[in-house]
């Protein structure tokens, strides 16, 4: 389940920064002349849960690494003698 929250996750982060570079080339060559701000606050908004959701990634990447090394770790029991 956590391999599917961090691909999710990281499917997010990159699409939402695909996005900011959307807008900013948006905001570098304007179709019209009312474009003033709005694809820098879009490209920022994007930027911004672009940087969240990777965060999130990684967070549920950790939770992964960690259960597959506690499954890896043998049992007390197999050492008793």
């Amino acid at each position: 389940m956590n391999d599917a929250k961090y691909l999710a996750w990281l499917g997010v982060s990159l699409t939402a920064f695909m996005a900011s570079a959307l807008f900013l080339l948006v905001l570098l060559n304007p179709k019209d002349a009312s474009y003033s701000f709005m694809p820098l606050a879009y490209a920022i908004g994007c930027f911004l849960i672009g940087i969240a959701t990777n965060l999130l990634a990684r967070s549920a990447e950790q939770i992964t690494r960690r259960a597959a090394m506690r499954a890896r770790r043998p049992c007390p029991d197999d050492y008793s003698s």
